[in-house]
């Protein structure tokens, strides 16, 4: 039987990975639906209470912001069986992955499709959704929740890495 046939080994180890990937995908999009309908809701109210939109943006941004830090803290980035870590650095790179998009440029492309292309200013943030969701995964996942090795296992591998350098 070839390793790479349906059955082998190889073959069921590299089917999980990819099952485990789709599934932590979905999570993320469920976790920014969730997040992009917070922020909406709050844009929304703001204008209605007669915000300017600018102005209902950066309160939506805090409020979704935080919310998509616990919800991906205890759904996305942590793994099945332990306990979701929060800390005061993740929200702090959360916010700041979020706020390259989430107020630098949403609000550039909010102005954008309002002032210049005269969209609604109920219909603009939709659009930026677009733009925002792949950037704001990858920051996310690349930066932000990124493991981090603990001070243990720093030393471990440098002592091995130390030991076979010096064979």
């Amino acid at each position: 039987m070839a390793v790479d046939a349906p059955g082998s080994e190889i073959y069921m180890k590299i089917k999980r990975k990819a099952n485990a990937k789709i599934i932590h995908l979905i999570k993320y999009a469920l976790v920014g639906v969730f997040d992009t309908i917070i922020l909406y809701i709050v844009y929304w109210v703001a204008l209605m209470l007669g915000a300017h939109y600018l102005a209902g943006s950066l309160i939506g941004f805090f409020v979704s912001t935080a919310s998509a830090y616990f919800l991906n803290t205890k759904y996305v980035f942590t793994r099945e069986g332990e306990k979701p870590k929060y800390s005061i650095v993740t929200l702090f790179r959360t916010f700041i992955a979020y706020a390259l998009t989430g107020i630098v440029l949403n609000n550039l492309f909010l102005s954008m499709w309002i002032e210049i292309f005269r969209v609604s200013q109920f219909i603009a943030p939709l659009l930026n959704t677009i733009l925002n969701v792949p950037i704001n995964y990858l920051l996310n996942k690349f930066w932000a929740f990124r493991a981090r090795k603990s001070l243990r296992e720093k030393i471990r591998m440098r002592m091995n890495r130390d030991q076979s350098s010096s064979l």
